[in-house]
This record gives C-alpha cells, sequence and structure tokens, in this order.
C-alpha cells in the first residue's frame, strides 16, 4: 500500500465521519426534547450541498465521494427531521416557539425612581486634566 492508498483511506473514513457528524446534533435535540437553537437552514444546505457531491460522485464512478456523501446526505436528512419533529411536538411544559425561545408572559416594565431621588453622578469637563 502506497502512502496515497493510506491517506485516500483515511480521508474515506473521515469523510464518512463528517458526514455523520449531524447526527451528533439529532441525539442532543432529541434527548433535550426541544430544537430552537439548531438551524434548520444549515441543515437543508447541507442536504442540498450533500445531494450535489453524491450525483457527481456517482457520475464520475467515485467511490469514495458516493460512500461519503450518501452518510452525509442520509445523517443531515435524519437531523433536519429530528429537528422539524420536535418543533411540532415540543415536551410538556416547554415551548419551543423559535431561537429566542419562548415569548415572554409578561412584558418587561421600567420602574421610576423614588421620589427625592437625584443619581450621583458629577459632569465631566471637556478639559478635565489638561492645563
Amino acid at each position: 500500500m502506497t502512502a496515497t492508498d493510506a491517506f485516500g483511506a483515511l480521508a474515506a473514513a473521515m469523510g464518512v465521519a463528517m458526514g455523520a457528524s449531524p447526527l451528533i446534533q439529532a441525539v442532543r435535540v432529541h434527548r433535550q426534547g426541544r430544537s430552537s437553537d439548531v438551524s434548520l437552514t444549515f441543515l437543508l444546505i447541507l442536504v442540498a450541498g450533500g445531494m450535489c457531491w453524491l450525483i457527481y460522485g456517482i457520475l464520475l464512478g467515485n467511490a469514495a465521494l458516493t460512500v461519503a456523501n450518501t452518510v452525509g446526505v442520509t445523517s443531515s436528512s435524519i437531523t433536519a427531521c429530528v429537528v422539524v419533529w420536535w418543533r411540532r411536538h415540543p415536551r410538556d411544559g416547554d415551548l419551543d416557539e423559535g431561537p429566542a425561545g419562548p415569548a415572554p408572559s409578561v412584558s418587561p416594565v421600567r420602574e421610576e425612581a423614588p421620589a427625592g431621588y437625584a443619581p450621583s453622578v458629577k459632569p465631566v469637563r471637556a478639559n478635565a486634566g489638561s492645563g
């Protein structure tokens, strides 16, 4: 086995590992029972890009491209489905309404300063310290 063959095998293995890596996010989302902090757009771009590379690998007859991108498209698609499912079926008590989370139930109210309160800020002169 030449160095090129060995490096090619390593690159193919890393391609499969990279392709499978979105499943880490799918497991995390499933364990948490919410997906508001995951970008669905990002996952859909991964699926679309992976499909392009997969088709290219098939047309070339390149097994490394085909296998790695088959794994990538599959895992990105599974992760996107998990994200969508948890957005539609949040756990009891959890509201999954987007990246910022659920809207606050009470709008924040700015408290007024007590009567007779004056801030203890001294004015600063423009030429302070020079002179």
